[in-house]
């Protein structure tokens, strides 16, 4: 997905940063916007993992949303949260590298799971879920005949910085960046822009070499 500036407009200034005000910061940054598909009949699945697992941050304070394109529910593997697991703070993983995974590494947390806990995100196409970067989640597969479709963006405040990890990039989504602690990307120019194309193929480039290794 390459029409870069309508994912800027839509996920940088309006939708979701006014709903994460609410809980966060005045001051927000966001990173890593990404078209997430489960193609039809996939038999792929998302371990149990946190999203605070892979980037190294202090503190903890990070914020997905998870937007959908398409209508999404149990048949064709919506996310499904696990509720408090975020009081835990960061759980150990372990890679199972589990070839059924779509993870990278296979990241599962080292907890056991309680299925009658275990809330599934059922969503109508257009509407979005958030949860925090310490709640455990994960996906089933597509048993249908149709895909699955989202868009997952991440916001942080500006004063999280990273401790370790290959170094990520930012946009300034909203407010006044006092900390300096990312470097932060130019806003794009338009869809299709290539020099934007061309930034986020460099800031990307340091995460292959470890495959998105548990931080």
């Amino acid at each position: 997905m390459k029409e870069i500036k309508k994912f800027y407009d839509t996920h940088g200034y309006y939708f979701p940063i006014d709903a994460i005000e609410n809980i966060k910061a005045d001051e927000a940054a966001h990173k890593l916007i990404n078209l997430s598909e489960n193609p039809p009949k996939n038999i792929k699945h998302i371990n149990w993992h946190q999203d605070a697992n892979y980037w190294g941050l202090d503190p903890y304070e990070l914020v997905a949303g998870w937007i959908a394109l398409t209508d999404v529910n149990l048949d064709n593997g919506c996310m499904s949260y696990l509720p408090k697991s975020h009081l835990q703070n960061k759980i150990e993983h372990i890679e199972t590298f589990d070839k059924n995974s779509d993870l990278t590494r296979g990241q599962e947390v080292k907890i056991d799971i309680n299925e009658k806990e275990i809330i599934p995100v059922v969503l109508k196409k257009g509407q979005a879920a958030l949860h925090h970067c310490l709640l455990a989640h994960g996906s089933g597969p597509n048993l249908t005949e149709f895909p699955r479709i989202g868009i997952a963006v991440r916001y942080l405040p500006t004063y999280v910085k990273q401790t370790k990890g290959p170094p990520i990039s930012m946009i300034l989504a909203r407010g006044v960046d006092e900390y300096k602690n990312f470097k932060m990307d130019k806003i794009p120019k338009g869809d299709f822009d290539l020099e934007a194309i061309t930034v986020h193929d460099l800031a990307s480039a340091p995460h292959a070499p470890s495959n998105y290794a548990t931080s």
